[in-house]
């Protein structure tokens, strides 16, 4: 599970950069995090041994070439910060409607 988190913790970080190459001109952003462990995986060099991390890591140059100024910024979890504990909730509830079990295969129809 703790592979799971992170993955949409990355997803979250790839999503807000998306967000800021297609909506806004060049400036500064700062994205906000309680995800230590993405940090960490993004600072790696050489890049990540993720793909997703790899992307991110691609995705953050591009952006810093054309002009942005971007700061991953980490916040605490669980101390009450309303924005963080709103986010939360809603992974928590995006986590729990997703299906994840495998179904059956049907065979496929003979040749006659």
């Amino acid at each position: 599970m703790e592979a799971d988190v992170l993955t949409a913790e990355l997803f979250a970080i790839r999503q807000a950069l998306a967000y800021l190459n297609t909506t806004y001109t060049c400036t500064k952003a700062v994205i906000y995090t309680d995800s230590l462990s993405s940090l960490h995986l993004l600072s790696r060099r050489p890049a990540s041994s993720t793909v997703l991390a790899h992307t991110l890591q691609r995705l953050l140059l591009y952006l810093t070439s054309v002009g942005w100024k971007i700061t991953l910024q980490w916040v605490p979890s669980h101390c009450n910060i309303r924005g963080n504990e709103v986010a939360d909730a809603a992974a928590k509830m995006a986590l729990s409607e997703v299906n994840i079990t495998p179904s059956r295969c049907r065979s496929p129809p003979s040749s006659v």
